[in-house]
């Protein structure tokens, strides 16, 4: 079973960042595909993301996630790049 950092890592199509979220679940299963979609639910929330400077956007999510989950700082950084293209 992959793990969620490396189907996370494994996203290379940044020409089109809607379709991260799909890609990834696609290449999940069981438990790291729930855990996967609670992240990135988690981590989507306005509240996030309410302000107006989408950088600060950016430190908000990636701190909530590194305090809330155990996935690597790459793994990190790339799930919050995807989810800003949501919020840019």
């Amino acid at each position: 079973m992959k793990s969620i950092e490396d189907a996370i890592l494994e996203f290379d199509n940044w020409d089109e960042p809607k379709t991260f979220y799909d890609r990834v679940c696609a290449s999940l299963q069981g438990e790291n595909l729930l855990l996967f979609q609670e992240i990135w639910k988690k981590a989507d929330d306005a509240e996030h993301w309410q302000h107006l400077d989408i950088v600060l956007g950016c430190r908000t999510t990636h701190n909530f996630i590194r305090n809330n989950y155990n996935l690597e700082e790459s793994a990190i950084g790339t799930l919050v790049r995807a989810i800003s293209c949501n919020w840019n």
